[in-house]
């Protein structure tokens, strides 16, 4: 595969044209707005489900489980707490790892 031709800008940063992709980020961006409406369709629809069952774990259809509405215990560090309490733990502790970043940039 031929390396991709990329330039460094004043800021720093890579670029590298995407012309002939134009088709696919435009369809990211349908994709995406439309992701962002379903969800917030989702959310409703589930919270009027939560809303009838209440304190019930499993909601049925036809007498058959459809959903499960479970509580469980979730154990962790507060990382503000530690800090207040033991500033030299954290950083002791702390690492640092290059994570890349995918962000849609409205045009």
């Amino acid at each position: 595969m031929p390396e991709t031709p990329t330039r460094t800008t004043p800021s720093g940063p890579t670029e590298v044209e995407l012309d002939e992709h134009r088709a696919v980020i435009e369809l990211i961006g349908q994709v995406r707005a439309q992701r962002e409406r379903l969800a917030a369709v989702l959310t409703t629809l589930e919270t009027s489900v939560k809303a009838r069952m209440g304190e019930a774990e499993v909601g049925t259809l036809d007498g058959e489980p459809v959903v499960r509405w479970t509580a469980t215990l979730r154990t962790s560090l507060s990382q503000r707490l530690v800090k207040a309490l033991h500033p030299q733990v954290v950083t002791e502790c702390l690492e640092t790892q290059r994570v890349r970043t995918f962000r849609w940039v409205s045009r």
